[in-house]
């Protein structure tokens, strides 16, 4: 289990990394299992990180953005084989049951979809970053400018 990206230095892994613990994890029966609660939804400018990693998880934890930063709502987005109890609830969980948030989740995604905010997140990335750039530029104490998307 891990995040496809380091949060704390916006630092993305090797090109190569992610598919090779993918194989690893192929080669030995394990699982991947990515956390993109922080990542999740389309901040990138695709609709989860590990597109980015050039890896699919055998599952992705989801999180804060699906409530669109208002409601608390959590989802687990699992390959259809691990899905072993789809009529049964495995245990009761602090954001999995909400209407309210189910409908709340639903509008975000609604929204990211009819508002192209995937391709908006690339372009404010990219105004972001060159801003960015030029004050690096002039206070030459800035160590680096990076990410990926808007994040």
């Amino acid at each position: 289990m891990a995040e496809p990206m380091r949060w704390s230095t916006v630092e993305p892994a090797p090109a190569d990394f992610w598919p090779m613990v993918r194989a690893s994890c192929d080669r030995y029966g394990a699982l991947l299992i990515f956390d993109e609660i922080p990542s999740c939804l389309g901040c990138t400018g695709t609709m989860f990180l590990c597109e980015h990693a050039g890896c699919v998880p055998d599952i992705l934890v989801l999180s804060k953005g699906l409530g669109g930063g208002v409601l608390p709502m959590a989802a687990l987005i699992a390959k259809p084989e691990l899905d072993v109890a789809a009529d049964g609830a495995l245990g009761h969980y602090s954001h999995d049951q909400s209407p309210v948030g189910c409908t709340a989740a639903l509008a975000t995604l609604q929204v990211i979809e009819e508002e192209g905010l995937l391709a908006v997140a690339v372009e404010l990335g990219r105004h972001a970053r060159g801003r960015l750039g030029l004050m690096a530029r002039r206070y030459p104490w800035t160590g680096d400018v990076r990410g990926i998307g808007f994040c």
